[in-house]
């Protein structure tokens, strides 16, 4: 593994967006689970995700995955 002296210092900008990646799939989940709790159907979760019923469904409707271990 390189130094982090020989690692440019934009590469941070990568682990960034791997965080907010994390943060944005966490509030997405978030939202699912709120709107279903309040009686929204799947049809109307994958329409305003931009996706059909069956994948909204597939998606959401198990539990959340565990985010797994940087490095590992």
């Amino acid at each position: 593994m390189k130094s982090s002296e020989e690692i440019p210092p934009f590469v941070d900008f990568l682990g960034a967006l791997a965080e907010l990646r994390h943060d944005l799939e966490r509030l997405e989940w978030e939202a699912v689970r709120l709107v279903r709790s309040t009686g929204v159907s799947w049809e109307a979760i994958g329409e305003e995700l931009g996706i059909s019923r069956q994948a909204a469904t597939r998606r959401f409707s198990h539990p959340k995955p565990r985010r797994k271990p940087r490095g590992g």
